[in-house]
């Protein structure tokens, strides 16, 4: 991706997608122009990173996305020149993670459970 680009960040649930269907054809012609001009649309969402990966396929959407209310970023291969700063390579994607570890959480539970 060309750093000087636009790309369109967006949340899922009620604005790429339909509130009450999930539907995404009131969308599909602007992500269409958007694909077209080679602009990225990157979805922040609630969703899983597997909801999210059968998501994009659907969609169409080929680019990085947000997962778990920003628990993580995923970004596909080949999206920049080089390995982003700071991820690993999950699932296909390297994936920044924003949370502690799951090690944390359990010391922290052992912690509060003790008390």
């Amino acid at each position: 991706m060309d750093q000087s680009s636009t790309v369109i960040f967006t949340d899922m649930d009620g604005t790429l997608l339909d509130h009450h269907t999930y539907s995404f054809a009131a969308a599909q012609p602007t992500l269409n122009a958007l694909a077209e001009r080679g602009i990225p649309v990157i979805p922040n969402t609630s969703k899983t990173f597997a909801e999210m990966t059968e998501l994009r396929e659907k969609i169409g959407l080929n680019g990085p996305f947000v997962v778990e209310n920003g628990a993580a970023a995923y970004i596909p291969h080949g999206f920049f020149k080089q390995k982003p700063a700071g991820t690993i390579w999950q699932d296909g994607f390297w994936c920044k993670s924003f949370i502690s570890s799951k090690g944390y959480w359990l010391i922290l539970l052992e912690i509060v459970k003790a008390d």
